[in-house]
């Protein structure tokens, strides 16, 4: 059955571009929704499985979407290939934190996120000659000519591409989670004393756990960058981390699957609430407040 269920999935992520080939508004839906899930599942490692709250994961998205965006406007780095390099110092600075705080507890685990992604917003605010500041850098839409000369526009393969970056990333953690690394997480969020006790490293569990936790947030900062197209330091705003912590928590934290519905409710519910214009924000937050409480 298992089986199954990824072959059906594989399925329908290829397919999905081309059952959605005149759609561009609802494929670039669905990938929003496939990058707030990445986003969702990285936090979920540490709310769900450490029982870490992070408010400042937007430091390691934002900061993963500029690497690739100076890559590719001062260096001429192809898009895609930014994909396989630009996660990795967000990982690093998930290492780091990790290691720096992990050791004082939870809250101020939370505190050292909020601060780093305050760190950088101000760093990328006043580094104009580096990063334009408040302007923002300007990247080009990515395109890949060989698929195009096949009949598929820029919506379609985006939304493949995110689609396949999102199924490799539940891979990838539905793996660890099943080896000896996820269950000490496991027990390491039910109680630290006791995976002490039975030999677990806590303090070397946590660090891995965040790092990937980084690495993950930094990978779906690099895929919204062709969303977007323009990198402003807004990327590291504090309410970016809320939006991330809710996917967790409003999906399921703890669960694979929590993620993904949570970021398809994240970047659906406020699109369904726009008929009703200035009133959808005031809305859409009672909503989340109303099933957080439930």
């Amino acid at each position: 059955m298992r089986r199954l269920l990824i072959i059906l999935a594989i399925a329908l992520a290829v397919a999905a571009p081309f059952l959605l080939a005149g759609q561009s508004y609802y494929s670039g839906l669905l990938a929003y929704a496939a990058v707030l899930a990445i986003f969702g599942l990285s936090i979920n490692l540490t709310v769900g499985y450490l029982g870490l709250i992070s408010f400042g994961h937007a430091a390691f998205f934002g900061l993963s979407a500029y690497v690739a965006g100076l890559a590719i406007i001062n260096f001429g780095v192809n898009y895609w290939v930014t994909l396989l390099f630009a996660p990795i110092p967000a990982a690093l600075l998930g290492a780091l934190v990790g290691f720096a705080s992990v050791r004082l507890g939870g809250a101020y685990f939370a505190i050292a996120t909020l601060t780093t992604a305050e760190i950088l917003r101000l760093v990328v605010s006043n580094w104009v000659d580096l990063t334009r500041g408040p302007l923002g850098l300007i990247v080009r839409r990515p395109r890949v000519e060989a698929i195009e000369s096949l009949g598929l526009v820029f919506h379609q393969y985006y939304l493949l591409a995110t689609l396949l970056g999102l199924g490799l990333a539940v891979f990838i953690v539905h793996r660890l989670l099943n080896s000896p690394t996820g269950r000490s997480w496991k027990v390491i969020r039910e109680s630290n004393d006791l995976a002490e006790s039975i030999g677990i490293r806590t303090v070397r569990q946590r660090v891995i756990a965040i790092a990937l936790s980084g690495g993950l947030a930094g990978f779906a900062g690099v895929l919204f960058i062709p969303r977007t197209l323009v990198l402003t330091p807004d990327l590291f705003n504090p309410m970016f981390s809320a939006t991330g912590l809710l996917i967790a928590i409003l999906g399921g934290k703890g669960t694979l699957i929590g993620p993904l519905l949570g970021g398809a409710i994240f970047a659906a519910l406020p699109e369904t609430l726009r008929f009703v214009d200035e009133y959808r924000i005031a809305i859409f937050a009672l909503i989340l407040l109303a099933v957080i409480r439930i």
